[in-house]
């Protein structure tokens, strides 16, 4: 299980790159898993997870940096057969542009060979991709049902920073 998290600012250890700076309120647990990615959520799970996000609870939020550029991660998510990406937005976070997908996931999950290996994708969540500093970052938000976590996934992305 991630330990709970005082709240307050985060930074990622050095070993992420970009470096992220975020800030959280009460409620929220975490962990930086590996020099490639790092998790926050809310509500621990009240039944057995089945995997290291869904410890995580009702909002879950993964950041990883992925291996292609920022466009052709786009372009090869879009090109999945195991999902329908369908519409993108533009979106800025931390001062950098990015895209936001709504991607509809067929079956359980995806996994995303070409962006990030081992990485699977759940229905209803939502992707953003970024290009900060030159590199391609994918955020994953999931939210549980019968919750109201957008506003505290609005609330967290506009805290979120990419220092030098």
């Amino acid at each position: 299980m991630p330990p709970p998290l005082e709240p307050g600012t985060y930074q990622t250890r050095p070993a992420f790159f970009p470096r992220t700076t975020f800030t959280l309120g009460e409620g929220w647990y975490g962990a930086q898993e590996s020099h490639s990615s790092w998790c926050v959520g809310t509500q621990r799970a009240p039944r057995p997870p089945a995997n290291f996000r869904e410890t995580l609870g009702a909002i879950r939020i993964c950041v990883f940096r992925v291996g292609p550029p920022y466009r052709t991660a786009i372009s090869r998510f879009k090109a999945l057969t195991t999902l329908t990406a369908g519409a993108s937005e533009p979106i800025r976070v931390g001062g950098y542009p990015g895209v936001s997908f709504h991607a509809a996931v067929h079956g359980e999950h995806s996994l995303l060979p070409g962006i990030k290996p081992f990485i699977d994708l759940l229905p209803g969540g939502r992707q953003i991709f970024l290009n900060v500093h030159g590199k391609a970052v994918l955020l994953l938000i999931e939210i549980s049902p019968r919750t109201h976590g957008e506003a505290a996934v609005r609330g967290l992305l506009q805290t979120m920073s990419f220092p030098p």
